[in-house]
């Protein structure tokens, strides 16, 4: 055992989340009178939160309607999170092994706290130890607090801990937060987009992780 803990991003790393968001951003975008998005635009906005992805979406003509369309967004959103979403091949799996063998485990994401409890009682139960999200107390990733918290409720050691995503902002969120990182390429980045943004240690199958850990 190299790590006591794993702390996990969430959307494009233990659940693949992109059709429900996009859906969901166009939802917002055709209800203030802009054009719809494909979910290749949408991937490319992901990563800093729901208002971060509703700002990008919308064009500039349009800034001024941020929060109603981010109205829209949680309106949607709230009832449709899960019509698509669903764990990665292997996830569920690896889950059970990890605390098998006993580790700790934590799911430390950007997204709405409220959709991201949502996600982890429907996913996650009995899978991973703590999950925290969106907090008016904690600055966002890739900012060490939420990290820094976890490894607290942990009661973990950051030499002991491991960041697990699949982004440029887990890449800086790890390098921020003084632990190891490894990033993974099933989820919502390219491996040649990992490696660019300095990336050392990535795998391609969640059972790699097992061999890392």
């Amino acid at each position: 055992m190299k790590y006591k803990a794993i702390i996990f991003d969430c959307d494009g790393t233990l659940l693949n989340t992109i059709k429900d968001l996009t859906n969901a951003v166009n939802y917002a975008l055709e209800k203030t009178g802009f054009q719809p998005q494909t979910e290749s635009d949408t991937l490319k906005m992901v990563g800093n939160g729901i208002k971060a992805l509703v700002e990008r979406a919308l064009p500039e003509s349009g800034k001024y309607l941020m929060e109603k369309a981010l109205d829209y967004f949680k309106q949607y959103y709230g009832q449709h999170f899960a019509d698509y979403t669903s764990p990665y091949n292997g996830i569920l799996d690896l889950l059970d092994r990890l605390k098998e063998s006993g580790y700790k485990t934590a799911l430390v994401s950007n997204k709405n706290r409220i959709f991201l409890e949502k996600l982890f009682n429907k996913y996650f139960i009995n899978k991973i130890d703590f999950y925290l999200g969106e907090s008016e107390n904690l600055m966002p990733k890739p900012a060490p607090d939420m990290v820094e918290y976890a490894l607290k409720k942990l009661i973990v050691d950051k030499k002991d801990a491991v960041y697990v995503g699949d982004s440029k902002v887990d890449i800086k969120t790890a390098e921020n937060s003084g632990i190891d990182g490894i990033f993974v390429t099933w989820g919502f980045s390219e491996k040649q987009q990992l490696i660019d943004c300095g990336a050392k240690e990535i795998i391609d199958a969640p059972q790699e992780l097992l061999d890392l850990v």
